[in-house]
């Protein structure tokens, strides 16, 4: 998907180039760095602490479980000799439910986060879209381009001016 749209900016783009002199002259383009948009925007700054607020006690949940495990680990290998068979058992038992426990939470924790961060790149990059269309329509550019430049003069690059409007949000 993302390597059509850069194709298709590089035709519209060398299509715009080929142009005479005098139709280049009221050309207006213009860069935005989306993965610097991405990193300072404050959007994903809030996101980022809302995401950590609402893992922190499943990951508190998970390093307690984590420790339990071992400290099951430890007590089977400190007094397994010294255990009858049942206690033994019972023990060995306990240390597999509460691994098993840990692995499954770990790993529902890491899906529910991976979907988490997804929604929120997702509403960010509906945002920042947003922002470079009102600018793009403010500024009466013809075509600004993303990913794929090589390099932009400041004079083009709309990155802050992006980041400025996404402030405003």
């Amino acid at each position: 998907m993302n390597r059509k749209l850069v194709l298709i900016a590089c035709g519209v783009f060398l299509g715009l180039v080929s142009l005479p002199s005098s139709a280049q002259q009221d050309l207006k383009i213009g860069y935005v760095n989306i993965n610097a948009v991405f990193s300072a925007s404050p959007q994903m700054a809030e996101a980022q602490k809302a995401i950590q607020k609402e893992f922190t006690a499943r990951e508190e949940k998970i390093k307690a479980l984590q420790s339990e495990a071992q400290a099951l680990r430890e007590k089977y290998n400190r007094e397994a000799i010294t255990m009858g068979e049942k206690e033994l058992m019972e023990l060995q038992e306990k240390m597999i439910t509460v691994e098993r426990k840990f692995k499954w939470e770990q790993s529902i924790a890491q899906e529910d986060l991976k979907i988490r961060r997804q929604q929120i790149l997702a509403a960010a990059e509906k945002d920042i879209q947003a922002a470079i269309l009102k600018i793009a329509q403010n500024g009466k550019f013809d075509l600004i381009l993303s990913e794929g430049v090589i390099f932009s003069s400041e004079r083009v690059n709309l990155s802050d001016e992006v980041l400025e409007q996404l402030k405003k949000k």
